[in-house]
């Protein structure tokens, strides 16, 4: 019997320029067990990514934060998205920003959890999400 396979995007089927290499498309599709996409980025990325190489939706997406199996039709979130948007605004209202922009592409689409970029300052952030 053929176990499922656990692939993580960033670092195991990209390369260094965060590329895939197009050789990853025919193995995943040709496994022979389920194949679980997994990343720390926001659902859509591993969504996209499934549907992209034609295989069923089977994700781990924000590190765990949010799960979907084609066969149960539901994500379960582990994480705590009213807690993660709770965080951003009083971050933001303490004059801080999340460092990504007007349009903020990192956190757009997250669910359960917040990216803040590293050149921003950590103990307010800390402070607010303790």
């Amino acid at each position: 019997m053929v176990p499922p396979l656990l692939a993580d995007i960033d670092g195991t089927l990209t390369r260094p320029d965060k590329s895939i290499d197009p050789r990853v498309f025919d193995a995943l599709r040709e496994w022979s067990a389920p194949v679980v996409i997994a990343t720390g980025k926001a659902f859509p990325y591993p969504v996209g990514l499934c549907e992209f190489l034609g295989i069923p939706l089977c994700v781990v997406a924000e590190n765990g934060g949010a799960v979907y199996v084609d066969e149960a039709d539901e994500v379960v979130y582990n994480g705590d998205p009213e807690g993660a948007r709770a965080v951003a605004e009083a971050y933001r209202e303490a004059g801080h920003d999340l460092g990504w922009g007007s349009v903020d592409p990192v956190n757009r689409w997250r669910e359960t959890e917040l990216a803040v970029a590293r050149d921003q300052p950590l103990a307010p952030l800390e402070r607010i999400a303790a």
